[in-house]
């Protein structure tokens, strides 16, 4: 796999690389690249409803069936570009991509599921949620990283929203009932898809700032490899739906492709395509704080499904996410002279 520095500063690319992007002065690049990373949350955010409007599914059908209709829209998208893209595809290309759909997107939504159910939402929601932090430290030793130490402030301000958004729900949860094996387990399954998702992240950044592929390119090819996992898994979610006992309807299975469709176009398709347009354009210690963009929408669209408005502690939470980003943008700005 290609690996090419990933750091703000693109100038000091070599030679080899693609023109393009990567070449912008970072002063273009960040701004665009915020906003394309918000645009990815606000599309992300969505995937929070699904799980309130498809409640009678499990998770690996939901899962599955998005996934394959992405897969499916990317075959579409990718059919006129294969002349173009076939003589820059190698075969490293393709195991990366498979890698990647299976590693990013099939693992690390099953873990997450796992923590869910072993150990709570609360307690997944705010191990995962520190992928800010997770991602800068993993990507410490890449050449041109920014120094963790000026990172240090704006990571610890994010963290400290998301550990207060979810302060209450820790704070009331009754893990009584729960074994203590338990717990840990999903403890241990939360703790695997922070690191998962954040290797994902990274190793996807790097194909994208080689220059080789555009977004759109490389999150339609990697629509189709998590759609072949989606193809393969798909008799395994309809047995476990099977072994559920639920009698569903003609209609509630209409319900369950509309719901999947829309996801698939808005969070698969448009808001993967922003996230790869943003990882691009930003420096990976940047765009690690980025996927708190998702948390901050998820939460707003939560309040309208609920019918209420968000309490001080969470608009608490939301200025101490949104002031770290701030401030981590900052720190990657290039000095005045």
């Amino acid at each position: 796999m290609q690996s090419t520095p990933s750091d703000g500063n693109r100038a000091s690319l070599t030679s080899t690389a693609a023109p393009g992007p990567l070449h912008l002065s970072p002063a273009t690049n960040i701004p665009r690249g915020v906003a394309y990373a918000a645009v990815a949350g606000a599309c992300w955010g969505s995937m929070l409803l699904v799980p309130a409007l498809l409640p009678d599914f499990n998770p690996l059908a939901i899962t599955s069936a998005r996934f394959m209709l992405y897969g499916l829209m990317s075959v579409f998208i990718l059919a006129p570009l294969v002349r173009r893209l076939r003589p820059r595809v190698t075969r490293a290309d393709m195991g990366a991509l498979m890698y990647l759909g299976l590693t990013g997107s099939i693992l690390y939504l099953v873990l997450m599921a796992t923590g869910v159910q072993w150990a709570g939402m609360a307690i997944t929601t705010l191990i995962i949620g520190m992928v800010p932090l997770a991602m800068p430290i993993m990507n410490r030793k890449q050449v041109g990283a920014l120094p963790l130490r000026r990172l240090l402030g704006p990571m610890l301000t994010v963290c400290a929203g998301i550990v207060l958004i979810n302060a209450h729900e820790l704070l009331a949860a009754d893990e009584a009932a729960r074994p203590v094996w338990r717990v840990l387990g999903g403890v241990a399954a939360a703790f695997a898809a922070l690191v998962i998702w954040s290797h994902y992240a990274i190793r996807n950044a790097h194909y994208l700032q080689s220059g080789r592929f555009t977004a759109l390119e490389w999150s339609s090819m990697s629509g189709v490899a998590v759609g072949i996992w989606s193809v393969l898994l798909w008799p395994l979610a309809l047995w476990w739906q099977a072994r559920s006992g639920q009698q569903l309807d003609a209609g509630r299975w209409h319900m369950f492709w509309l719901v999947n469709l829309a996801v698939s176009i808005l969070a698969s398709l448009f808001g993967n395509w922003m996230w790869n347009a943003a990882t691009r354009l930003l420096p990976i210690s940047l765009s690690g704080q980025m996927i708190v963009f998702e948390t901050l929408f998820a939460l707003s669209y939560s309040f309208i499904y609920l019918q209420r408005g968000p309490t001080w502690q969470e608009l608490t939470a939301a200025a101490l996410m949104i002031g770290g980003v701030c401030w981590a943008v900052q720190r990657h700005q290039p000095a005045a002279h």
